[in-house]
């Protein structure tokens, strides 16, 4: 019941119809790419996303393509060459802000080019959440984008165990 009660005002707090929680960080962001893209889909990654999402990449066994930092263009091209396949979806891997360079991802152009292509982004929060967005809800707070997966650490920003995964009820289910 704690842990329902957690997700529940999450959704709250964050602005999506569900959140689910685990344990830190790695486990969210693990368990998101090894449960959702599916054998024959294409997970497109920034080249420098968090080894975490990358070792859940790396554990799919859907294609996946590195893309060069915060290069919409880049983006843009592995979509148009792999969103027309039929019976598979592009899933876009990006952070909101880099912990390396600290530096902050294009999100409005990112968001319309997987909004045109019908591609399912997947944000980590973990260097936003706490510290950007209204009252720290991070970067993706109030883009009202379709398809969008966010991933907030609380063990940074916000001072406590666990991470969130935030979504659309059909993806959080």
């Amino acid at each position: 019941p704690a842990h329902e009660q957690v997700e529940k005002d999450a959704a709250v707090f964050f602005g999506c119809e569900q959140t689910l929680f685990f344990a830190n960080g790695f486990a969210a962001n693990h368990a998101v790419m090894t449960a959702l893209p599916a054998p024959h889909d294409v997970i497109l990654f920034d080249a420098l996303i968090h080894a975490s999402l990358r070792d859940g990449i790396q554990a799919n066994p859907a294609k996946h393509l590195r893309v060069a930092h915060n290069d919409v263009n880049a983006f843009e091209d592995a979509l148009k060459i792999h969103s027309d396949k039929t019976n598979s979806t592009c899933w876009v891997v990006i952070e909101s802000v880099y912990s390396m360079d600290g530096d902050i991802a294009p999100l409005d152009a990112i968001v319309k080019l997987c909004q045109c292509y019908n591609a399912i982004l997947i944000v980590d929060e973990a260097h936003a959440t706490g510290v950007f967005g209204e009252q720290g809800k991070g970067m993706t707070h109030g883009l009202h984008a379709p398809n969008l997966i966010s991933i907030h650490t609380c063990g940074k920003g916000l001072g406590v165990a666990g991470a969130l995964v935030c979504g659309d009820t059909s993806i959080i289910q």
